[in-house]
Order: structure tokens, then sequence, then C-alpha cells
């Protein structure tokens, strides 16, 4: 018996099992984690994760990158011109991480747990539950993110320990505080964050300054890649999107890195600087995000045990030097901050076989069962930002 965890983000799925005791990471397609976009091919097929990208290269208009993005409003999204149920396109994300997982063990997990930021309301969660049924999860678990993150960094905290969770992907930030008791992990408060702040705002901020630049030595090529309508443009477009993504995830190692701009053989340089100079406000945002965030769940910031950064955008070196000012040395980068949601939510699942949550956010003390660590501890996590 297996258990399998998805983290469903919004522009990446990562996912993690337990088996005979031991929770990992699963490598879905030969990779550790697959785009969580979706294709809408000419039969009506949803197609994801690499093929969604592939395709989408060739028709960009039927590709949508972040289809969990469209939970914020409601319960349908648009690609290609179609109307499809938001619930369609999380099915087959899920459903190729489900096969392609079902297919390495042989045979279906026991369970599914998908991950959920903590402040979801009950409508959302239910669609995402629904989603993972339509893939071909037998049994479905929900398990909010803070609390799956907890238990994947931190195993085995002492009763009374308090930490506040700072989860900034892609597209959201998620804030709470988790506090260890006798009877497992509850969430303390309201969950907070904010629905567009993360790697796509920061995208699109160093997207602005590239264009910028472009425009001052080739107008002509800009305005094709800004707004042109020719699918030559479109697909130009969407190639600039990655390389820009791709550009600021280096600059978390890197100070400077040369920008690639389709169809023109041009390189445009942007420095860590360069994009810093254009974040800060958004960074602070969100780390005061996090203290309010604990003010109001009626904890005193000083008294914190830990700070836990989850999520790919938390590999900003400005961003894990806002936290560090604000909170010093609790601060705890997870070691693999993409990962350990799916991870934690695996071990809590196979563990426990039930998860207690509130259906709606805001629940002042929801009670959380959390097991001890079913593989041993993972490495110790850095003290500080990343090098540079």
């Amino acid at each position: 018996m297996w258990h399998l965890a998805v983290d469903v983000g919004t522009r990446s799925t990562k996912a993690a099992r337990a088996l005979d005791g031991v929770a990992a990471p699963v490598s879905v397609a030969g990779r550790p984690s697959i785009p969580s976009a979706v294709f809408l091919h000419r039969d009506g097929r949803l197609l994801a994760g690499f093929e969604a990208f592939d395709r989408g290269a060739v028709a960009p208009e039927r590709l949508e990158e972040a289809p969990r993005r469209w939970l914020a409003n409601g319960s349908t999204l648009l690609v290609g011109g179609t109307v499809v149920p938001v619930v369609d396109a999380l099915a087959a994300v899920l459903r190729t991480v489900l096969d392609d997982a079902t297919a390495v063990v042989g045979e279906p997990p026991a369970e599914l747990a998908l991950t959920h930021p903590a402040g979801w309301p009950a409508t959302r969660t239910a669609l995402l539950e629904q989603a993972g049924r339509q893939a071909g999860a037998g049994s479905v678990r929900l398990v909010p993110e803070p609390v799956a993150a907890v238990v994947g960094a931190l195993p085995g905290l002492a009763v009374g320990t308090t930490v506040g969770v700072y989860d900034l992907g892609a597209g959201t930030l998620g804030t709470s505080v988790v506090e260890v008791t006798a009877d497992g992990l509850r969430l303390l408060g309201r969950p907070g964050g904010h629905e567009r702040m993360g790697g796509d705002v920061f995208d699109s901020r160093l997207l602005h300054l590239v264009g910028q630049r472009l425009a001052a030595s080739e107008p002509g090529a800009w305005d094709g890649l800004d707004g042109g309508a020719e699918l030559r443009w479109q697909r130009a477009r969407l190639s600039l999107g990655q390389q820009v993504r791709q550009a600021r995830e280096h600059l978390s190692t890197a100070t400077l890195v040369q920008v690639p701009i389709p169809m023109t053989g041009r390189f445009v340089p942007v420095s860590r600087e360069d994009l810093e100079a254009r974040i800060g406000r958004e960074v602070e945002q969100a780390a005061e995000a996090l203290h309010r965030t604990v003010v109001e769940a009626g904890t005193d910031p000083a008294r914190l045990t830990h700070v836990l950064v989850v999520g790919g955008a938390g590999r900003t070196p400005l961003v894990q030097w806002s936290l560090l000012t604000r909170f010093g040395e609790r601060v705890v980068f997870a070691p693999d901050p993409e990962h350990t949601v799916a991870l934690g939510a695996a071990r809590i699942v196979a563990a426990l076989r039930q998860v207690d949550v509130a259906a709606e956010p805001g629940h002042p003390a929801t009670a959380v069962g959390a097991p001890p660590p079913l593989s041993p501890p993972p490495a110790a996590p850095a003290s500080g930002p990343p090098p540079g």
C-alpha cells in the first residue's frame, strides 16, 4: 500500500509518495515537476504538463499556463475561445501525475492527498477534491499547505512550538501560523497572503525592463513581441515569457544574466540589482503580510519559534533578506522549497489517514493531526540566503 500527494501550484505541479514507511518526491515524465498547464486539442481533449507546453508552442492560443488561477473567478476558464470547466483542467493535470506514478509503482495509490492554500473557501476545495476524483483517484484527502509544509520541512517539533509559514510561489503568497499541540498541528487565526503575489509578478517587472531596453535599440521587434497578432509573434511572446522566468530564477544565484530575445538573435542583459529595484515594494508588502497574519492570530511575532519559508519564489535573495531583517535567526529556508508541501502531505496522509480541517477560513484554532516523520529528517535547512 502506498500514498500519493500532489501539490498543484499556479505554474508547476509537484508530487511525493509514501511507500514502505518512506516519503520521497516523485518524478513525473522523468522530471521533478511538471507544468500546471493544459492545452485544448481540436478534438476537445485536454492535454497537460509538458505535452501541453509542446503543443502550445505550435498553437499558443490553445494553451492555458495557469488553470488553477481561474478558481478565483468561478468554476470555468477560457482557452482557445472555448469555455472549459476548471475541474476538467485540474483533473487533466492530476491524471498525468497519477497515471505516471501508478505505472512506476505498479498499482494505484490507496489514497490521493491534494494540498491547498489554507485560506481557500469550501467552494474551491470542493472543486479541487472533485478534480482528484475525476482524475481517477479512489480516495481523496485535502491537506492545508502550511500544515504540510511544517511536516515536510520541520518534522519532530516539540509541543508548544509556533511556526509562521511564508509560502511564496509563482502566483500566490500564503501566510499562516501553525502551532504544535499534544494532539498534532493546528492553524491559528485566519490565514493571510495575496492572490496575485509571487514569481509571476516578479517576471512581469523583469519583462517590462527587457521591453524598455529592447524598444530603445530595436523598436520594431518589441512592438511585435509586445502585441503582434500574427502567430509567429504569439509563439515568440510565449517563448520570451519562458526566457524571462528562467532569467529571474537564475538571478537567485547569479548577479547578471543575458535574456535571449526570440526572432532577433539579440540578448538583453539584466542584473539582480535591476530585478530588486523593481520588486522591492512587493517584497516588503509580502513580509508585512506575514507579520500582520501573526499578530491577527493573537501571537507575538517575537515569540515565534520559527519562520518557515517555502515556495519557489522564496529562493529570491531579496525575499530572504526581507524576512531575515524582520525575524532574524528564526527564519528557516526549506532545503527543497518546491517539494516541501507535497512531501509533508504524503507523510500526513500515510500516517494518519484522516485530516480534519475547517470548511471555511478563519477558524480560530483548526486542529490538524500531525504524524511523526515516516523517514529520517531531511538535511538541516540553510540558516541564511543563497550566496551572491
